[in-house]
């Protein structure tokens, strides 16, 4: 009897001990849980509130199981929609191509391409990815980053170094080219006033000519020079433009182009009133040789905000596509007789006058619009 109330207090003392352990590890299983949620809670909430597009997608089959807000935003879809509709083109053409390296290495990071949005519009993107498994199923996260700002500003910086470099190349061979062109074109004129070389008159103004559009291409390369600061001084865009409008009209006219004006009063900027004609007359020169066949050339100015456009419009067959991404880099031209500085010169000039020049062309016609920053702001 005794020993075998000793062996039930035994049993007992065990099943306590047994159940205080359980209990231990019960507590410690539910503090790992609480951490856990607490964990997830926070990775959602980074992934939620990154201002990045993060996501995940199943490498087999290629499908949306997850993605953050701002996914969702940029794809204009509720997460209701999205789960709904996980089979859905992300418009990256290379996708399978990018999966298949990420699975492969693990990890790819700053993949650069580009992606269409829904509105059709070619983005420069930079993906990074890791493969993942979600579910026991095998998955990529990826992360993208739009650099079609930072990617258009680079090669404007470059666009602008190039010009920066032929402009000092211009200053420090151009008077020492213009001083001999100046004797020659001088003697030239003399020898068409005696009497001895009159039946060679022709070709003497032939070469004068020649020599003058020599001139003409070094003033062109001056004008690329940053050191060919400016002085500005505060004058109405308008007023400046009405004061060379009529050689644009008589350009025009030899040309069976109508020049169309409309003109705002209060267009209050500062400007180099030289640089300013060079910049128009260029832009309205390609416009009118942009229409062979004749049409009109719209010329605007109007204030907007805190800024000043100038516009001018022609009504050609657009600008060539291998032309649009190299535009206003120096010799580059579609002219027999260009010499490919006049673009070059126009970005130069809005440059030098803290401006900005946008463009937008179609087989209907090409709009260049310059905006200058108002006087006084």
């Amino acid at each position: 009897m005794i020993k075998e109330q000793h062996l039930t207090e035994r049993y007992i003392q065990e099943l306590e001990t047994k159940i205080s352990r359980l209990e231990r590890e019960n507590a410690r299983l539910q503090k790992t849980e609480e951490e856990l949620r607490q964990s997830q809670h926070l990775i959602h909430q980074v992934f939620n509130s990154s201002p990045l597009p993060m996501f995940f997608m199943t490498v087999k089959d290629r499908k949306f199981i997850e993605a953050n807000d701002v996914f969702l935003k940029r794809r204009n879809m509720t997460r209701e929609q999205f789960l709904k509709e996980s089979n859905l083109d992300w418009g990256h053409p290379e996708k399978d191509k990018f999966i298949e390296l990420v699975t492969q290495r693990g990890a790819v990071t700053n993949y650069r391409t580009t992606v269409q949005r829904l509105s059709n519009e070619q983005r420069v993107v930079c993906l990074s990815g890791a493969a993942v498994k979600w579910q026991g199923e095998e998955c990529v996260f990826i992360v993208g980053n739009d650099i079609t700002e930072l990617t258009e500003y680079q090669q404007g910086i470059a666009h602008l170094d190039q010009i920066n470099l032929m402009g000092q190349m211009a200053g420090s061979i151009a008077h020492e080219i213009r001083n001999p062109l100046t004797s020659l074109r001088g003697f030239l004129q003399l020898f068409s006033l005696q009497h001895k070389y009159q039946e060679d008159k022709e070709d003497i103004e032939l070469m004068i000519e020649e020599i003058d559009r020599i001139n003409d291409i070094i003033s062109a390369f001056l004008s690329l020079s940053r050191r060919n600061y400016i002085e500005p001084v505060p004058m109405n865009l308008t007023e400046c433009i009405t004061n060379m409008l009529q050689l644009i009209i008589a350009d025009g006219v030899k040309n069976d182009v109508f020049v169309d004006t409309h003109f705002e009063d209060k267009c209050l900027i500062m400007i180099d009133q030289g640089e300013i004609r060079q910049l128009l007359l260029n832009l309205a020169r390609n416009g009118i040789e942009a229409m062979p066949g004749g049409g009109t050339l719209t010329i605007r100015t109007w204030g907007a905000d805190d800024k000043v456009i100038l516009q001018v419009q022609d009504e050609g067959k657009g600008i060539p596509p291998e032309i649009i991404e190299n535009i206003g880099t120096p010799f580059l031209t579609t002219k027999k007789n260009g010499a490919g500085l006049g673009m070059a010169v126009c970005f130069s000039i809005v440059e030098r006058h803290n401006a900005e020049l946008i463009f937008d062309t179609s087989p209907a016609g090409t709009s260049f619009n310059i905006m200058f920053p108002v006087y006084g702001q």
